[in-house]
């Protein structure tokens, strides 16, 4: 039916932000680890 064809959508949109922000937050601990690494170097 249309409205659970609506409600797939909105959880592969849901999901689709989660791991959005969890590949950013990912992102910002890999470029702090480098930062802090290449200061101890």
């Amino acid at each position: 039916s249309q409205s659970e064809d609506g409600l797939v959508i909105q959880e592969k949109r849901l999901k689709f932000m989660i791991s959005k922000k969890g590949i950013e937050k990912a992102g910002i601990k890999v470029s702090s680890s480098l930062l802090s690494l290449g200061e101890q170097v």
